[in-house]
């Protein structure tokens, strides 16, 4: 299989599947894609009020900007031009420098868990939407979203592993293998 011709294949679309209405799966997914990402992005703009970290507030920027905001806008696109009803936006959260003691915010290793988390969520779920959609131009979009937020995930463990904030569970030892002494 080449995946260069999968993926080119993919993003030139099917003009007839996409002439056909979503189906439910369809909606559903890109309804609940579009909600989960417009309250991760709430979150991370709160969150962000309070980060430290010059290097670790120019990634959460990134990808609110760069990530985030284009994909609600294609995903928005999409479904009102099927005359799919949009879910309540969260109210939007300013931007603030605030200076909040310790034990009242969380601290920039728990953030940056948090965002970490929110990708790993977001990508999971991509591929569910994108194995459930028939329409290409729905399964371009899941593959698009996939794409984009695993590679700034990976810039963004590089940068948890530098800070040692990384997270993750201790190595794997199969005791019944060990010799014994």
């Amino acid at each position: 299989m080449n995946v260069i011709e999968l993926v080119t294949d993919l993003f030139k679309g099917n003009k007839l599947e996409n002439e056909m209405p979503l189906h439910i799966g369809e909606v559903m997914n890109l309804w609940t894609f579009l909600t989960a990402t417009e309250n991760f992005m709430n979150s991370e703009l709160v969150a962000l009020n309070t980060v430290e970290n010059p290097q670790l507030r120019r990634k959460m920027l990134e990808l609110i900007e760069g990530y985030h905001k284009p994909i609600i806008i294609d995903i928005e696109n999409l479904l009102l031009s099927e005359g799919v009803e949009l879910p309540k936006k969260p109210v939007e959260k300013p931007q603030l420098k605030m200076s909040v003691p310790a034990g009242g915010k969380m601290t920039d290793e728990e953030v940056a868990n948090l965002v970490m988390f929110n990708l790993v969520w977001a990508i999971n779920f991509c591929g569910r939407g994108l194995t459930e959609a028939v329409r290409q131009d729905v399964a371009t979009l899941f593959v698009k979203a996939i794409v984009q937020k695993a590679g700034f995930s990976v810039t963004l463990k590089q940068l948890l592993m530098e800070k040692g904030w990384l997270t993750y569970p201790p190595p794997y030892r199969n005791l019944g293998m060990e010799t014994k002494s």
